[in-house]
């Protein structure tokens, strides 16, 4: 005891306990036992790391990269509006080239990085069909033999019209008569507000569809129409709702973002940020 009244643990046990000299003991175990265990312990995490490969090895047998294994079409896709705003509020003076600038390099931008060209054709894609390649998933290929990668469907800048760029470099921002391009084939307006709408081109191919994912269809181009408002009354808030429409499409009324997207547009007001 000491004088705290507490018991103290000789320095001899712990000290025995690494090693006793008697037994010829490490740490409580004989060399033998420490054999045993060691060769234990191998032979389990040898047999984890076997069972843990062969589970990866026959999981993978039952994928067939890029593509997944079970695949479904979206029944409402999703679409992009452009040029993007804040609070989906698209304002702008036509006079003045800098209130509209970021609107016109973002369209640009957009159209580049699509790679839209005038000179590209593909054999395998037909107006109204779907461009459906899916026997380059089901044939077998031979030793060796790489897997043939789905041609992309051309979209010719042109289809999109005046909103191209390529004849209005300001996309109509500069004559009170904008363009905005979404992935849509219907949409809805105010029409006592918008004189006159035009789209660009006229319906959304199927034959743009299906994607078959960024690995294996990296040359794949996205469609988009373009949405052209002509007489816009000057000054005004104009609320404008685009959705989607087609066979096996659905959307839901109680979900305003699926399949549909709202914006409204203001030109040469006086204060653009207001909401009249």
């Amino acid at each position: 005891m000491n004088k705290n009244g507490t018991e103290q643990i000789p320095q001899t046990n712990w000290k025995k306990f690494l090693w006793n000299s008697d037994t010829k003991e490490f740490l409580g175990r004989s060399g033998k036992s420490w054999v045993l265990i060691t060769i234990f312990y191998i032979i389990f995490f040898a047999f984890l790391g076997c069972f843990f490969f062969v589970t990866i090895r026959v999981l993978l047998t039952t994928l067939k990269s890029p593509l997944p294994r079970y695949q479904d079409r979206v029944g409402s896709p999703g679409f992009v509006v452009l040029p993007k705003a804040e609070s989906f509020h698209i304002a702008f003076v036509s006079d003045d080239a800098t209130s509209y600038e970021s609107h016109v390099n973002e369209l640009r931008t957009f159209l580049q990085g699509n790679k839209y060209s005038n000179n590209t054709e593909n054999e395998t894609c037909v107006t109204g069909v779907y461009r459906d390649q899916q026997p380059l998933d089901q044939k077998p290929m031979a030793t060796g033999e790489s897997k043939p990668v789905p041609r992309a469907c051309p979209f010719p800048a042109d289809l999109l019209g005046p909103c191209s760029g390529i004849h209005d470099p300001t996309f109509g921002y500069g004559s009170s008569n904008p363009c905005i391009l979404i992935k849509m084939n219907k949409g809805e307006e105010d029409s006592a507000l918008i004189h006159n709408i035009e789209y660009y081109p006229k319906i959304f191919d199927p034959m743009y569809f299906p994607f078959y994912g960024k690995v294996l269809d990296e040359g794949y181009i996205r469609p988009s129409v373009a949405v052209h408002l002509w007489n816009v009354t000057q000054g005004r808030k104009v609320a404008i709702k685009c959705h989607v429409t087609g066979e096996g499409i659905n959307t839901k009324e109680r979900d305003r973002f699926l399949g549909r997207v709202s914006f409204s547009l203001q030109i040469n007001a006086q204060n653009p940020n207001s909401a009249s």
